[in-house]
């Protein structure tokens, strides 16, 4: 539990200035004034090249109790380690807020233990003169601000004299102010109170052109909610500003395939210095499921990356065709193969589950498909048919998905090897129109004056025709035409 010192809005203590001449260090001829009134600290800096941060940037909560906190014009930094509280809660507190007693929408909470861990604040650029609005700052954490030059000399040890509200420094001469380190003149507090304060709208001025040192994204995420598959979102524009001082470049893109960018973004591979370029985003889910895609831009202060999130909705495996027919084939032969493809655009990975009357369908060598499919992943095999017997065959493939059992089925006929009087009377020779290879039951009256009569039986009988309906084929030939 953090103790909190409720404080009076910021917009009713920006009152007459305090000005405080403060010794500097004998290493330095120049002398620090501070303030309480934001107008007077303007007022002395006016001219000068500044920055404002607001921390409106951050959409999240963002914590630097191991690593640095980048900002447009600093960083934040947590020095020192805390065994009893385990690494203390430094971190910029965003909407809505854990700790309520400032009025400001966006602040950043700087939570020090005293004497072991305090907060490094540097510059990008460096400057000579610094301010904050402040809040839980002086009751019972008596901040002091250790201010430091570019090459980390100490400058002087300042006071923060308020508890909420503004509070700033004008160091003169001007001196390049590379750091100020945020710590407590309080040396042993009851270790079972994490103490700190916060601070918010943070300005500063610069000995030369501020360089606020950052590559942003506005917004710095873009999120599309749950999206059906086959379907594209409205685009949302997203805007990249370079601040420093060197060109940006896109090194990487991960996860991008199911985002896209439409017609009218500017952005390219690079980002020229103190440029700014646009782009259009969309999301077009293939497969169910969370999808995140990120870009990450190569800058001088470090990479920078943009996250674009979303969810597909649906999803089914399907196989393409939906099923194939080979037709009539002939028994001991193979048919034409048929190339399928099967897609899986389900969240999670399809199994083969079972199979049925495969052995007259066979696989051609270039299939891709094994006994399962990962999510948004497709293969494709190329099937024949190859029948041993007469009749129709049927075959079937059933694999288990998130959505139920889905089944390609195949089918085919064989047809039996025996050929049809048709195309035996054009494989063989004839006599008296006859094929020769037609067996004959009877034959009388081969006079060939008189007519014949000629009864077919056996094999040239056309499969279906029955014996008792026998077809009788009756022809009168006169002598001269016979041969």
């Amino acid at each position: 539990m953090k103790q909190r010192v409720a404080g009076a809005s910021f917009a009713t203590v920006l009152g007459a200035g305090i000005f405080l001449l403060l010794p500097v260090s004998a290493a330095f001829s120049q002398t620090i004034t501070t303030y309480t009134s934001a107008s007077a600290w303007q007022a002395a800096v006016a001219g000068s090249s500044q920055f404002t941060e607001n921390f409106q940037e951050f959409t999240r909560d963002n914590y630097f109790q191991t690593g640095k906190l980048k900002t447009m014009p600093f960083s934040l930094q947590q020095m020192g380690t805390d065994a009893t509280f385990g690494g203390f809660e430094n971190f910029v507190d965003v909407p809505p807020l854990q700790f309520t007693d400032n009025s400001g929408v966006t602040n950043a909470a700087l939570y020090t233990k005293f004497g072991l861990i305090s907060v490094d604040m540097k510059f990008n650029s460096p400057v000579f003169a610094w301010g904050a609005n402040f809040y839980g700052a002086q009751a019972s954490e008596l901040v002091n601000l250790v201010v430091l030059d570019t090459s980390g000399n100490t400058i002087s040890t300042v006071p923060v004299t308020v508890d909420t509200g503004f509070f700033g420094i004008v160091i003169t001469p001007s001196e390049g102010i590379g750091d100020i380190l945020f710590e407590s003149q309080i040396e042993n507090p009851d270790p079972s109170i994490g103490q700190g304060f916060g601070l918010e709208q943070v300005v500063g001025a610069c000995t030369g052109t501020c360089i606020t040192g950052a590559v942003t994204y506005n917004p710095s995420s873009v999120n599309f909610g749950n999206v059906s598959l086959g379907t594209k979102t409205a685009s949302k524009l997203v805007t990249v500003t370079n601040s420093t001082a060197s060109v940006a470049t896109l090194v990487s893109e991960t996860g991008v395939s199911e985002f896209g960018a439409m017609t009218g973004s500017t952005c390219g591979a690079t980002l020229a210095a103190g440029a700014t370029c646009i782009f259009y985003v969309y999301f077009a889910p293939t497969v169910a499921g969370p999808a995140t895609g990120i870009l990450t831009d190569s800058t001088a202060d470090g990479p920078v990356t943009f996250t674009m999130s979303g969810t597909g909705v649906g999803g089914a495996v399907v196989y393409s065709p939906a099923s194939v027919s080979f037709g009539d084939v002939e028994v001991g032969t193979d048919s034409v193969t048929k190339q399928v493809t099967v897609t899986n655009t389900t969240a999670s990975t399809a199994v083969l589950a079972s199979s049925a009357g495969l052995s007259e369908f066979a696989s051609m060598p270039g299939s891709t498909c094994g006994e399962s499919l990962a999510a948004g992943t497709s293969c494709q095999f190329n099937v024949y048919f190859a029948p041993t017997a007469d009749g129709a065959a049927n075959g079937s493939i059933t694999v288990s998905t998130a959505n139920g059992p889905v089944t390609f089925t195949m089918s085919g006929i064989g047809v039996g090897t025996a050929k049809l009087p048709a195309e035996r009377e054009s494989a063989g020779s004839r006599v008296n129109g006859l094929p020769t290879n037609a067996p004959i039951s009877a034959v009388s009256d081969l006079d060939p004056l008189q007519s014949r009569s000629v009864t077919l039986s056996g094999s040239a009988i056309r499969p279906g025709i029955s014996p008792a309906v026998r077809p009788v084929i009756r022809k009168t030939v006169p002598q001269s035409g016979y041969r």
